[in-house]
C-alpha cells in the first residue's frame, strides 16, 4: 500500500513539475541587469506593444491565475484595478535559482487607449507563485496636442531595472524611486 501511495505521489509530483517547465519554456532567457521602459514606444501609437502573431507568449487568465497569483496577499502586489478584458504575455525568465524562477510577465487592458503593465513573479520549481511585485508600466493619461493641432495619446510610464544581484529599482512617474530585493527565499521585499 505504501509502495503505490509513493508512486502516486511521485507521478504527481511529476505532473506539476512538467506543467511549471512547459509555462517556464515560453519565457525567454534575459541577462542581468535587464532594464525595463515603455518609454521607448512611440509616442503618436496607440499601441503600447504589438503582439500580433505572437500566440506563442500569450498566457491564457487562468495559468497567470494558478502561477503568477501569490497564495498569501501582499502590500507589494498591486496593479491597475478595473472591470476591462486583460491579455497576459510571457516576459523573461531573469533568473533560474535553486528554488524558484524569476520571471517578467505583462498584463495588457484597454479603458481607452492600450496600456501595460510588467510584474516580477517568483515562482517555486513546484509552479507556486511566491511573490509579484508591478514593476513597469504605461497607463494612458489622456490626450495631448502637437503645435500643428495633431492629438497623441499621453501616457505616464513607470520604469525599473533588475540588477546582478536581483535588487529591483523602479523609477515611478515623477522621478521618486523604490527599491526592492529578491531574498534567497525567492520573497520580493521593498528596501527602506
Amino acid at each position: 500500500m505504501k509502495m503505490k501511495i509513493t508512486i502516486y505521489a511521485l507521478l504527481f509530483q511529476f505532473c506539476i513539475y512538467g506543467q511549471t517547465k512547459e509555462i517556464i519554456s515560453k519565457f525567454q532567457f534575459k541577462s542581468l541587469p535587464h532594464c525595463i521602459s515603455y518609454s521607448e514606444s512611440e509616442s503618436d501609437s496607440t499601441e503600447v506593444r504589438n503582439y500580433n502573431e505572437v500566440d506563442s507568449l500569450s498566457l491564457s487568465p487562468e495559468k497567470v491565475k494558478k502561477f503568477f497569483t501569490p497564495k498569501r496577499k501582499s502590500k507589494l502586489d498591486q496593479g491597475f484595478k478595473g472591470d476591462y478584458e486583460y491579455s497576459f504575455y510571457a516576459g523573461n525568465l531573469i533568473a533560474n535559482k535553486k528554488g524558484f524562477y524569476v520571471l517578467t510577465y505583462e498584463r495588457m487592458f484597454s479603458p481607452v487607449v492600450e496600456c501595460a503593465e510588467t510584474f516580477l513573479c517568483t515562482i517555486d520549481k513546484k509552479g507556486n507563485c511566491i511573490s509579484r511585485v508591478l514593476i513597469a508600466s504605461s497607463m494612458y493619461a489622456g490626450m495631448g496636442r502637437f503645435d500643428d493641432g495633431q492629438q497623441f495619446p499621453y501616457y505616464e510610464d513607470v520604469e525599473s531595472c533588475i540588477e546582478k544581484n536581483l535588487i529591483v529599482k523602479v523609477k515611478l512617474f515623477g522621478g521618486n524611486e523604490i527599491k526592492y530585493q529578491i531574498k534567497t527565499s525567492g520573497e520580493i521585499v521593498q528596501l527602506k
